[in-house]
């Protein structure tokens, strides 16, 4: 006579195995390439000498732009007038010089260095909030440490204009772009407001006019030197804003629920009472491990929709291992 003590059927045992087997590869697919990535200290390595802001180092200063936007507005006229020295000839980013803005992908006015090439970004109408795409000036770096760049960059309702040297771009605009214009943004000069796109060099000049507004941006306390700032992973940044639910896609929908079936079918197969519960609580907890440990990794993004897409793929292949024995039952 069977008891509910007798020990595990061959086949739940080798299920049990399987599964013990089957969890280590899902941490494996779901960290892989095992990159850690985690907000970090920086130093703010800037220091000004004898009226220059030098850079060797990632570094900053920075401080309010409202002023700067507001005057911007009532004059409709903008100029940015920069000395610079660059500290080599390829920086990515682009770089940032000098930015008026809140963060990468929302700026009101970027100037930076992209490989060898000078860049001016402005938010515009027909732009992105970035300012992109942007007026580019190539091979302006070429030159490498040995280059010195005069710049004048002039924002009016109808063109924006920047003076290299003896070389003049402009890109005329078919609006105004000051009303598009954030109100309290960050002036910032070697990098972005919320850092990750240093420049490393000297500004040796940096004057701002708007109207009756000039500003020398490197005398006197009109930015501040920092000690430094926690750089936080963009992939944070942005599943705080996402609330953690990112946009849906489909195929990344579909490829969850299909990679849990295995998992839910063995879950199922390992017990011998209420083989949905079970293999909903396995599914349940592995994703969320999974998930928490993807906060660790760069490339990962941890999202409440794998979590429920893997949870699905556990109880749709547990309904399977169901639909598998009560086809092979006798009756």
């Amino acid at each position: 006579m069977s008891t509910a003590r007798e020990s595990p059927s061959r086949v739940v045992r080798a299920a049990r195995g399987l599964l013990l087997l089957a969890l280590p590869w899902y941490f494996v697919a779901a960290l892989y390439p095992f990159v850690i990535e985690l907000p970090r200290w920086e130093r703010n390595a800037a220091r000004l000498e004898a009226g220059a802001l030098v850079l060797e180092a990632p570094g900053r200063v920075s401080g309010p732009g409202a002023v700067v936007v507001a005057a911007a507005r009532a004059a409709r006229h903008l100029e940015l007038e920069l000395e610079l020295v660059p500290a080599r000839r390829l920086q990515h980013g682009p770089a940032r010089v000098f930015e008026l803005g809140t963060d990468h992908e929302r700026a009101v006015l970027t100037v930076g260095q992209d490989g060898e090439d000078l860049v001016v970004r402005l938010r515009r109408p027909g732009a992105d909030p970035s300012g992109t795409p942007p007026l580019r000036l190539p091979a302006r770096f070429a030159a490498g440490d040995a280059a010195r760049l005069a710049l004048r960059v002039t924002v009016t309702s109808t063109a924006l204009q920047v003076a290299c040297g003896t070389e003049r771009s402009e890109l005329a605009l078919d609006a105004s772009p000051f009303d598009a214009w954030d109100e309290a943004p960050t002036l910032v000069l070697g990098d972005s407001p919320i850092g990750e796109r240093p420049w490393l060099g000297r500004i040796e000049r940096a004057r701002l006019t708007a109207g009756p507004l000039e500003v020398d941006l490197l005398a006197g306390a009109q930015l501040g030197l920092d000690d430094g700032r926690f750089l936080w992973p963009k992939r944070w940044r942005l599943l705080l804003a996402w609330r953690f639910v990112p946009p849906v896609v489909a195929k990344e929908v579909f490829v969850n629920v299909l990679g849990f079936l295995p998992l839910g079918c063995l879950a199922a197969a390992a017990t011998r009472r209420r083989p949905l519960l079970v293999a909903g609580l396995v599914a349940a907890l592995v994703s969320l491990g999974m998930e928490i440990s993807q906060l660790a990794f760069a490339e990962r993004m941890s999202s409440l929709l794998d979590l429920l897409a893997n949870l699905c793929g556990g109880l749709l292949g547990a309904l399977a291992w169901r639909v598998r024995t009560g086809m092979l039952r006798p009756r």
